[in-house]
């Protein structure tokens, strides 16, 4: 919604497999307004991306055929 703050826009939609991670410790988030946040602080499994991140995930059934 127009809520969503410009780190979470670009994720919105991605998926991941159930042992990977949204981010790796040391990459950056690409915002949709052109600006990056380091991630150097952990691996990003699942969100919250950042403080007061109102992100979810939800699991999805995925064929593989």
């Amino acid at each position: 919604d127009e809520r969503v703050c410009p780190y979470c826009d670009p994720l919105h939609g991605k998926v991941v497999g159930i042992d990977e991670n949204f981010f790796e410790k040391g990459d950056a988030a690409g915002g949709s307004d052109g600006t990056t946040i380091p991630l150097d602080y952990e691996d990003v499994g699942n969100p919250p991306l950042h403080v007061s991140c109102r992100c979810y995930i939800r699991p999805e059934e995925i064929s593989i055929e």
